[in-house]
């Protein structure tokens, strides 16, 4: 084969240098460059097809080498010649040229080409809805191609990599809507389980979860080798929990804590057990669950929220100094994230828990301090007149009585609660009825 292409490109060198003016001679000057080009000798391609140019600059076949200056470009883009009148343009800027030779050659098969090589060079430059905007395009222009079954795959490939990239920056709205645009005729016959599956983790992330689970179900179909099983357990049993089903995520997470213990899944499912567990409120069985999680996950932001859960368990079986110790550390261990400007809600529960908690066991000092430190980190929370009124309540188990009516018109400061307010007028005129009172018996 390649004695024969040198044959031909001997011959087609006869005939530029015998006929120089000929009509057929950019053409084989073409035909020469594309000998080059087949063989990857690119710069040699590269001159021939700028000897077209320069010699009928504007012809169809000089409008052929630009596109396929283009093309080189796009292979090799560092490539340098020491031509001083070479032409980068059509090297620099191969969609210019893409667009220029496809607007100039409308219905020809030179149009089809232009337009086929601008939307792969967009999908190398990763700009993949563009890329398949222009492969429609040319299948509108172009409704007889022979290549229609190509250009198929090649917009199911240009989806599968927009996919892939916004999957990596949790760009799940483009991820839907691209889908949605291109699903018929150009996506009806996805062959990529691990696309499948992100279209439906996209769809879950925007809460539609009947639409995720039927994206699911096709990537069960197709993957026969089981690549994505563990994943989709999870994310089966995530969408359960969402809709409320909290025995089927349950059901879901023991099966897969049984198979899959030592799965890189293992944490979501662990949690997502113990999640589940509490949200039916079988307290006991949460304890356990959470406290397998922390053994086996002990750091962490989510060791953090697990601990708060933990101590909640306790703390809805009234065990409070097991459920006091358990918020002390969801505190302790918690880490901000880097711009994170306000508490999360379970960590500013936290703080009013462990006031609650110090209260319950009668450590009334304590819960003073704990409840102004809740206050203090969380001054514009709904719980903050609860809080200042039990502040009061440990003020008065202590004696201390005018610290206690001081709480009190603290929340008769607020116009937050008109209950509490009235609650704690009441209590202020009984501390000053008990305080006459002591004073008439003196």
């Amino acid at each position: 084969m390649l004695g024969k292409r040198e044959e031909a490109k001997s011959n087609l060198f006869k005939l530029v240098n015998l006929y120089p003016s000929h009509e057929l001679t950019p053409k084989s000057l073409n035909r020469i460059g594309e000998i080059y080009r087949m063989t990857q000798n690119n710069e040699a391609s590269a001159k021939v097809f700028q000897e077209t140019v320069i010699r009928k600059p504007d012809s169809k076949e000089a409008d052929y080498s630009h596109v396929r200056i283009a093309d080189l470009g796009i292979v090799d883009p560092s490539m340098r010649f020491n031509n001083l009148i070479f032409n980068y343009d059509s090297f620099y800027d191969p969609v210019k040229t893409y667009k220029d030779v496809s607007a100039k050659y409308p219905e020809t098969n030179l149009a089809q080409m232009a337009m086929l090589r601008e939307g792969i060079t967009l999908a190398k430059e990763k700009s993949y809805t563009a890329a398949i905007h222009k492969y429609k395009k040319l299948l509108a222009a172009f409704p007889e191609t022979e290549i229609k079954e190509d250009i198929y795959a090649l917009i199911r490939e240009s989806f599968y990599n927009l996919v892939d990239t916004y999957y990596d920056q949790n760009g799940y709205l483009p991820v839907i809507a691209t889908y949605h645009q291109n699903l018929r005729p150009f996506l009806e016959e996805i062959d990529r389980p691990l696309t499948l599956f992100r279209v439906g983790e996209s769809y879950q992330a925007i809460g539609l979860n009947d639409l995720a689970l039927a994206n699911y179900k096709k990537v069960i179909k197709q993957d026969k080798k089981g690549v994505l099983r563990e994943p989709l357990m999870i994310k089966t049993a995530e969408i359960f929990f969402a809709k409320k089903e909290f025995k089927k995520a349950e059901e879901s997470m023991r099966k897969f804590i049984k198979r899959f213990g030592k799965s890189k899944h293992a944490k979501d499912a662990m949690r997502l057990l113990a999640d589940s567990l509490y949200s039916q409120r079988k307290y006991a069985k949460a304890v356990t669950a959470y406290t397998r999680f922390l053994k086996r996950f002990p750091k962490g932001r989510d060791a953090s929220e697990g601990y708060y859960f933990l101590a909640d368990s306790y703390y809805q079986q009234k065990k409070y100094r097991a459920a006091l110790k358990r918020f002390k550390q969801s505190i302790k261990i918690y880490s901000p994230v880097i711009g994170e400007k306000e508490l999360p809600s379970y960590l500013v529960d936290s703080y009013f828990k462990v006031g609650e908690c110090y209260f319950k066991i009668k450590n009334y000092s304590k819960a003073v301090q704990m409840y102004k430190k809740a206050i203090e980190k969380n001054p514009n929370d709904s719980r903050v007149s609860l809080a200042q009124f039990m502040i009061a309540k440990s003020y008065n188990v202590l004696k201390q009585g005018e610290n206690a009516k001081a709480a009190l018109k603290e929340i008769q400061e607020k116009p937050d609660n008109e209950f509490l307010k009235r609650v704690a007028q009441a209590e202020i005129n009984l501390l000053d009825w008990e305080k006459k009172y002591l004073e008439d018996l003196k």
